[in-house]
């Protein structure tokens, strides 16, 4: 399926965000959003963790009105719960509108895709600037 796709826990008495709400609000606010993303709402730390590894975007629960936000896999940080919705959505326009990595695993293969692509433009210069060299011999 295209679009997001939210996956969710069945809430239990250890959950620390309002998993239902938040699921709730998330899917009337990305509701515009077509690329295919997913994002995971967990309501404690004991399974979210796990559901993050398999989530582009994922948030639980935590003490004290916590929730700890993952982007890829990676925890990225704690913020209040009552931010946790707002933070998803700005997360996610600005990876599929101004199309910036997330972070993690995607953006190192990203860093690792540039670097790559310097490195052949500097060889490439180098090669042009010895003198008995001429851009023909790229092409064969």
């Amino acid at each position: 399926t295209r679009g997001v796709e939210i996956v969710a826990c069945p809430t239990c008495g250890r959950r620390g965000i309002d998993v239902v709400a938040t699921v709730a609000e998330l899917e009337k606010r990305l509701s515009d959003i077509k690329e295919t993303l997913k994002i995971a709402v967990m309501g404690c730390v004991v399974n979210g963790p796990g559901e993050a590894l398999h989530a582009d975007i994922a948030v639980c629960g935590a003490a004290n009105d916590r929730c700890l936000v993952y982007e890829d896999g990676q925890m990225m940080g704690k913020i209040p719960c009552s931010e946790a919705v707002d933070l998803i959505e700005k997360r996610v326009r600005t990876i599929f509108y101004l199309k910036i990595p997330l972070y993690g695993n995607r953006l190192k293969k990203f860093y690792v895709k540039l670097y790559l692509h310097m490195a052949i433009a500097k060889f490439v210069c180098q090669l042009l600037k010895r003198p008995n060299f001429s851009a023909e011999q790229l092409v064969r």
